[in-house]
């Protein structure tokens, strides 16, 4: 993992929507362990190097879209309810 990316993903945990997460790796790794979570993963599989040099460059707009994409999916909805309702 980037330095970039590792620093994005340790300032998520540090922000206050991520700090609901703290405590909750058990959870989590529930979480990515659920069918939905495998679907998401083979959808953005291919994709994984193109988000992450967008990200790491600040190409939020490529972020969004493909987010925006995985979000309109059963899978990805569910799956993003699911986080959701774990930061509450």
């Amino acid at each position: 993992m980037s330095n970039d990316l590792g620093r994005a993903a340790k300032d998520f945990f540090n922000s206050p929507a991520g700090e609901k997460l703290s405590g909750k790796q058990e959870e989590l790794n529930r979480l990515i362990a659920t069918p939905d979570a495998q679907k998401v993963r083979k959808m953005m599989s291919g994709r994984g190097e193109a988000l992450k040099s967008a990200f790491e460059n600040g190409d939020m707009a490529t972020v969004t879209d493909a987010l925006r994409e995985l979000l309109k999916t059963e899978e990805g909805a569910r799956l993003a309810e699911n986080l959701r309702q774990m930061m509450k």
